[in-house]
C-alpha cells in the first residue's frame, strides 16, 4: 500500500509531544490547519484501541477512523472506517522517538490504496503529492505547536477541550 511520512524533531519529551499530536477538538484545530474538526465518536470517551474518531479536512474530506495502536509517548496509528468513496483504504499514524538532549523525532506516517479497481495505480500516483502536502504541512504545523509555550502547558496539565467528545456525527456530517 503507497504511503508517504514527515518527520520533526520538537524540544519536547515524547509523552508530551505524543500528547500534541493526538489532540482533539479546539487544542487540536488550533495548531493543525490540515483539520477543521476531530472529536471522538460512537461513545467513545477517550483515545484507546477501538475509539473512533471524526476527522474533517478544511476542504471538507471527511473520516471516521478506528484507533488501532495507543502507546503513549511512542506510537498512535488509526485506520478508516468510512471515508471518501476514491479509497479502498487509508489509515495513519505518528511515531515518536526521544533523542539525547531533550528532544524528540516526531514522524506522521499515512498509507492510503485507492478504491478503483480499474486504475488504482494511476488513481494512486495522483493521490501521492496531495498526500505528501499534507503530511509536511501537519509535521511543519505540529512543530510550531511544540514551541508554544501555553499549548505545551496546557497540555501538560492533562487540559482537554469541551468539544472532544461528541456524541454521533450526523449522517450528513459523516458524508
Amino acid at each position: 500500500m503507497p504511503h508517504v511520512e514527515a518527520t520533526a524533531s520538537v524540544p519536547l519529551d515524547a509523552r508530551t509531544a505524543f500528547d500534541i499530536a493526538n489532540g482533539l477538538g479546539a487544542m487540536r484545530v488550533a495548531w493543525d490547519p490540515t483539520l477543521d474538526r476531530r472529536f471522538l465518536v460512537r461513545g467513545a470517551t477517550e483515545l484507546a484501541p477501538g475509539a473512533v474518531v471524526f476527522a474533517r479536512e478544511p476542504g471538507g474530506r471527511r473520516f471516521l477512523l478506528e484507533v488501532e495502536t495507543w502507546f503513549p509517548g511512542v506510537a498512535s496509528s488509526a485506520r478508516m472506517i468510512k471515508g471518501p468513496v476514491y479509497l479502498r483504504e487509508y489509515g495513519e499514524g505518528w511515531r515518536f522517538h526521544a533523542d539525547e538532549g531533550g528532544t524528540t523525532r516526531a514522524t506522521f506516517k499515512l498509507s492510503f490504496k485507492a478504491a478503483s479497481p480499474v486504475a488504482a495505480e494511476t488513481i494512486g500516483a495522483a493521490l501521492r503529492p496531495p498526500f505528501e502536502e499534507l503530511a509536511e504541512a501537519r509535521v511543519e504545523a505540529f512543530a510550531r505547536a511544540c514551541r508554544d509555550e501555553r499549548l505545551v502547558d496546557a497540555v501538560r496539565r492533562g487540559e482537554r477541550s469541551p468539544e472532544s467528545l461528541h456524541s454521533e456525527v450526523s449522517e450528513h456530517e459523516a458524508r
